[in-house]
């Protein structure tokens, strides 16, 4: 369940950025299947490859992990003042 979770919620940042698989795994040096392996719950990435994926996909590493709440959806907000 963790896994999938973990997957899911990188998909969801991915897509949020509009990129493919390919697309992250180039930012991150890494080949398509393993970002697919990832987002479907087969494989765990390491914390090393966390932050990256962190990174590439513009969240802090702890909204793709379990029990985070998720990634959160970039607002554009004007402040007043």
């Amino acid at each position: 369940m963790a896994l999938e979770n973990l997957g899911a919620r990188l998909r969801e940042s991915r897509e949020d950025l509009r990129l493919t698989q390919a697309e992250v795994a180039l930012l991150v040096d890494v080949t398509p299947n393993t970002i697919s392996m990832i987002e479907r719950g087969h494989s765990i990435p390491s914390l090393k490859m966390l932050l990256r994926l962190a990174d590439a996909l513009e969240v802090e590493p702890a909204e793709l992990l379990p029990g985070s709440g998720g990634p959160k959806k970039v607002r554009a907000s004007v402040q007043m003042y």
